[in-house]
């Protein structure tokens, strides 16, 4: 027997992008293929545009899309729940 799946149970309802669950967030929005993005992310990603695309706001050391790992100092998606360098599990923030 078939089930069909929800895109809000393909997410978990969770932002694609930077992970935070539908209760951290004001609004999450999910598109095709159950990805789904946060106002906050939406907010960004307008302010990178209207900044003329200067990603570093996306990839600087303050970015809402990565944690650094306190045992190596790898960059790991914030989505992840241990480092890719050294498996070390990653504390997210509340």
């Amino acid at each position: 027997m078939l089930r069909r799946i929800t895109p809000e149970s393909r997410t978990g309802g969770c932002c694609s992008f930077c992970g935070k669950q539908q209760e951290q967030v004001e609004r999450l929005t999910t598109g095709p293929r159950g990805v789904s993005i946060c106002n906050e992310c939406v907010d960004l990603c307008q302010e990178i545009i209207e900044k003329g695309g200067n990603i570093d706001l996306l990839l600087g050391a303050e970015s809402p899309f990565f944690l650094l790992c306190p045992s190596c100092g790898a960059r790991c998606r914030r989505t992840d729940h241990y480092c890719f360098n050294c498996g070390k599990k990653l504390e997210q923030e509340a």
